[in-house]
């Protein structure tokens, strides 16, 4: 039997609806006073808000959002600048990076008809943006400056555009051509000795007595 918290009576204590979160009311015939015993906590629970920012960090619009969750948009947005401020401070940039990553993104500005490359610099060990340019063409000049910008590293990885070739790095590049030639030739190191166990043992003797007969395969 629920009792009163206004004049803590037991009886005649009826049920009177339910709340706009579903919880039960009841109304006193002693003093004619409504009263929720049991309310249920305000607002969204916790999976709500983490499914909102997990679509957010997909990409997905606020109001977007707001449809599929059925909630306001207004909230959503108030999720994830209430997220955005819990984050730790970000990681300064080292001021000597050991390995810096070069890559380029293509994108438009405002519509189709004004397409845009973004160029980022960024260092392995923080995955911090450390120099970054936009523009409308790549060209070695704009390239060289995003390189410049940059921390000194040690080390540069890129991907195969032909204009990373003729730049002019502070360290060691790499680039992805170059890291597909040195799999190839390691895998063609292994084929002799691959064959050879695969082959059988008569192959095998057939290798070490004539060891020109592998080279001509």
């Amino acid at each position: 039997m629920s009792q009163c918290p206004h004049c803590e009576a037991t009886e005649d204590q009826t049920t009177y609806g339910r709340t706009a979160r579903g919880s039960q009311r009841y109304k006193c015939r002693a003093c004619q006073r409504v009263y929720t015993p049991e309310p249920l906590p305000l607002g969204y629970g916790d999976e709500v808000k983490r499914e909102a920012l997990r679509l957010s960090l997909e990409g997905t619009n606020f109001r977007r959002i707001g449809r599929v969750l059925g909630v306001n948009h207004q909230s959503v947005i108030n999720w994830v600048n209430a997220y955005h401020a819990s984050l730790p401070a970000a990681v300064p940039p080292v001021a000597s990076p050991e390995t810096l990553e070069m890559d380029e993104l293509f994108t438009f500005v405002g519509s189709k008809k004004t397409p845009a490359y973004v160029v980022t610099i960024g260092d392995r060990a923080t995955r911090c943006i450390v120099a970054r340019a936009v523009c409308r063409e790549r060209t070695p000049e704009l390239m060289q400056s995003v390189v410049d910008a940059a921390p000194h590293a040690a080390s540069y990885y890129s991907d195969a555009f032909n204009t990373y070739r003729e730049l002019c790095w502070w360290g060691a590049h790499t680039s992805m051509c170059d890291k597909v030639a040195d799999l190839l030739g390691r895998r063609h190191e292994r084929r002799p000795a691959t064959l050879s166990r695969a082959a059988g043992p008569a192959l095998a003797l057939l290798l070490a007595l004539h060891p020109r007969a592998d080279e001509g395969r």
